[in-house]
Formats: structure tokens, C-alpha cells, sequence
């Protein structure tokens, strides 16, 4: 984990990178991991600077704009997906939990949150309902709060989900769908 901050302070995009896949493997510690998140601010703050738009061969789209911070958030909820995913007693882990509800809250972090909605779906339950319907009202974040809420299987979001079924924008328009198709069978 001292990785991380040595390449925080450093200012080593590369360097960064290659910690936060390296501490996938290498902390199982709930204390740990914990810190890492801890480590969240001062990857903003080092790495606000740079944009990095999103090019899709060689396309690249500017409408829709990653801060290289977002991309290093992200990658740190995708460690984290990794660690709990071969690590079953983390998973219901309440205070990582609260930490991970902690982050996708805090809208400084932008984008980068999306893997972080996305693990409290994966491996919450009913605790982190109210966290995810309130994040429905945040454009970066509405989609995975959907796919989040569908994985947990809640019908308390419905009144919430619904006007996602007419989305301009169609991957969350079917995450709408899958939710309430998920209801229906659970219903039978």
C-alpha cells in the first residue's frame, strides 16, 4: 500500500496504476484496504489536471470527458471487485461497505465512483438501498446505481426506476428494463 502514496507524491500516473493493480493482490486486510481508500482525496487533488478523453479506435469522443482521477478511482474499485471476489468473508464486511457507500457519495470523485456503485450491488444487500436510490439523481452514476439495485433484487425502488425506462440513453434504458423483468420472476 506504501506504493500508492510513494507514486501519489511522485505524480506517477504509470506508477499509481501499476500499485493499485498490485494491491489486488497482495492486501486481504480489511484495516488495509480501508487505507487505500483513505488514499482517494489525495489522487484527486494530484491528478485533477489532466483530461483524458475517451477515444474509441481512433474516434474520440469529447462529449464524454475522464479526469485521469476518475480513471485511477476506477481502477481501485476494480481491485477492490477482485479482492472480494476471492475473499468471501469481505464480502459482507459492513464497515468496507460503509466506506464504499462513503466514496460513491462523495461527488469529487466523479466517474471514478461508477466500480464503486457497481460493489454495492454486487455484494450489498437492503443496508445500502437508500444510498443507491439517492444516487439515481446523479448522472455519473444512475446507470450503475440501476444495474446495483437490480443485483440486490429490491422492489422499494420501482417509483424511482421508472422513468429510466424512457432514456435518452440506451444501456440505462435497459437497465431499467432488467431491473423490473428481475421483479417480475422474483414475483412468480
Amino acid at each position: 500500500m506504501n506504493e500508492i502514496y510513494i507514486a501519489i507524491e511522485a505524480k506517477s500516473k504509470h506508477s499509481l496504476q501499476v500499485a493499485i493493480h498490485n494491491f489486488a493482490s497482495e492486501i486481504n486486510d480489511k484495516g488495509e484496504l480501508i487505507k487505500v481508500l483513505y488514499a482517494l482525496p489525495l489522487i484527486v487533488s494530484t491528478f485533477s489536471e489532466q483530461i483524458s478523453p475517451i477515444t474509441i479506435g481512433s474516434i474520440k469522443i469529447v462529449d464524454i470527458v475522464w479526469y485521469e482521477y476518475e480513471h485511477l478511482i476506477w481502477g481501485v474499485g476494480e481491485s477492490f471487485r477482485q479482492i472480494l471476489k476471492r475473499n468471501k468473508s469481505l464480502r459482507k464486511e459492513g464497515e468496507l461497505l460503509e466506506e464504499f457507500e462513503k466514496v460513491v457519495l462523495n461527488s469529487a470523485y466523479g466517474k471514478g465512483r461508477q466500480s464503486f456503485v457497481m460493489l454495492l450491488g454486487q455484494y450489498g444487500d437492503h443496508r445500502q438501498v437508500k444510498t443507491l436510490k439517492q444516487l439515481l439523481k446523479d448522472e455519473e452514476v444512475q446507470g450503475h446505481a440501476i444495474y446495483s439495485l437490480r443485483h440486490i433484487g429490491t422492489a422499494e425502488a420501482q417509483d424511482d426506476i421508472r422513468p429510466f425506462l424512457e432514456s435518452k440513453t440506451t444501456w440505462i434504458r435497459n437497465e431499467a428494463k432488467k431491473y423490473f423483468k428481475k421483479l417480475e420472476k422474483q414475483r412468480v
